[in-house]
């Protein structure tokens, strides 16, 4: 799941005194675990922040960020669907959340957040809510919004990936052939390095049979204990 972050917040995630959640929020991007997507309006107003934009060449080389073209993201803002059921005066947002596929938006705009989470305009998945409005300190629903963006990005990279490749095993003078563990073949995705480290553990699906295996740290080219090849 990528993020959204909207002006009324860049100050905490790109400002002094930034209250906790907006340094957690900060080094789950600054980590490569996030994803930021930019593009149209919402672009021009971030990079009025002075932080933001000293952050901004250095986060697209890296690829924690992923830039959209403005007249596309403008020209979705104007989309009947939009102008009729956006409530706030944020359509751009939406329109980008419409275009890039995030689902993770941090904003204290009331309006906003309520397009947000609204069927018609954000679904399949739902939109979430990272926000700083009842507190500024970091809480366990702001965690389980950054580790559910987490795990979203690895079912993003399995729905766009072909069938596991498969490997040799030379058993009694024979190759027998099998499937690598799933959780090898995500480290073999294009994932930004350090994407997927210090997930919680869960379980995964490593081939056709079954049979499964667990990890607490997935990241490219990592193999589970007990699998090598």
């Amino acid at each position: 799941m990528c993020a959204i972050l909207d002006k009324n917040v860049v100050h905490e995630v790109f400002g002094e005194n930034r209250p906790s959640a907006g340094v957690e929020f900060f080094e789950w991007l600054n980590s490569g675990k996030g994803l930021l997507v930019l593009g149209g309006k919402l672009r021009q107003e971030l990079v009025e922040n002075r932080k933001f934009k000293e952050w901004l060449p250095e986060a697209v080389r890296a690829g924690r960020i992923r830039t959209y073209n403005d007249e596309t993201v403008n020209g979705k803002t104007n989309e009947p669907n939009l102008t009729q059921s956006c409530k706030s005066n944020d359509r751009h947002i939406v329109a980008l959340a419409q275009i890039s596929g995030a689902r993770l938006l941090y904003s204290n705009d009331d309006n906003l957040r309520r397009d947000f989470k609204h069927k018609a305009l954000i679904d399949k998945p739902r939109g979430k809510i990272y926000s700083t409005r009842q507190s500024k300190n970091f809480q366990p629903a702001m965690l389980d919004c950054l580790t559910t963006a987490i795990y979203a990005n690895v079912s993003n990279q399995r729905s766009n990936k072909p069938p596991p490749p498969a490997y040799n095993n030379k058993k009694n003078g024979k190759h027998v052939v099998g499937l690598i563990p799933f959780c090898y073949w995500i480290g073999m995705t294009d994932l930004p390095l350090g994407r997927l480290e210090r997930v919680r553990r869960f379980e995964l699906p490593t081939n056709g049979l079954g049979s499964r295996c667990a990890t607490t740290a997935l990241h490219p080219l990592a193999v589970p204990e007990g699998n090598s090849f």
